[in-house]
């Protein structure tokens, strides 16, 4: 029995190490953009933003939007300048001419109509090309928004999942503190060891260390939700 509860401690040490690394490198990675202390810093209370915002706003949409406009202008631009041009042109002039005998004006009037065909021969494969990549963008947009409402999906799903392993983990917390305290009722008793203690202690911070990463986790989800929305 007691072979066993070493072996159990050991493990749940072996656990507690590899968090506390873990720990570590999110200090050292959190060093390497900001200068604030990361054990002080207060994390802001995100709000889970809704869907419709969240796919309208982000900053994918509005270059898909923007595409758009711009891919509509060329093909505007392109189908214009291969289109049939008709100007119209009248001049009037009056001209004064000397004779010996007489002293004249004459006028004269001038009329015009004037046809300007593009003579490019792939015109109308440009104007085609130019009108396809219009409708492509408009179809980029649906898509990306389609991706945009399944990743939005998939953020609640796994801020669901999170939620539940909280519960699971805080009823953990309470199990471990409930045994705790019976445990040493018992040592007094002498129907426990201090290492028997021990063990239910390193199992209750680990189940703490957990809960604090899911927190960690739950926000992280949200605020990367917040910043792709372009707030």
């Amino acid at each position: 029995f007691l072979d066993n509860a070493i072996l159990a401690l050991n493990n749940l040490k072996l656990s507690l190490v590899d968090l506390q690394k873990s720990l570590e490198n999110i200090k050292l990675n959190f060093s390497n953009i900001s200068d604030l202390d990361i054990q002080k810093v207060v994390l802001p209370q995100i709000k889970l933003i809704k869907k419709e915002e969240y796919v309208q706003r982000n900053i994918e949409t509005k270059i898909s939007e923007e595409s758009i406009k711009v891919n509509k202008n060329l093909y505007k631009m392109t189908r214009g300048d291969n289109l049939l041009t008709i100007s119209l042109n009248a001049n009037y002039n009056i001209q004064k001419v000397e004779f010996p005998e007489r002293d004249e004006s004459s006028k004269f009037y001038n009329l015009g109509v004037t046809f300007s065909v593009p003579l490019f021969f792939n015109s109308l494969n440009k104007i085609e090309k130019s009108k396809l990549n219009y409708l492509k963008s408009k179809i980029v947009l649906q898509d990306k928004r389609r991706d945009l409402e399944n990743e939005y999906k998939s953020a609640l799903l796994n801020l669901k999942t999170l939620s539940e392993k909280v519960k699971i983990y805080q009823k953990n917390v309470d199990i471990y503190e409930n045994l705790i305290q019976s445990t040493l009722e018992n040592i007094k008793a002498g129907n426990k060891t201090e290492l028997d203690l021990e063990v239910l202690q390193n199992s209750l911070k680990i189940m703490k260390l957990n809960l604090k990463m899911i927190q960690l986790e739950k926000t992280k989800i949200l605020l990367n939700l917040y910043v792709r929305s372009n707030k």
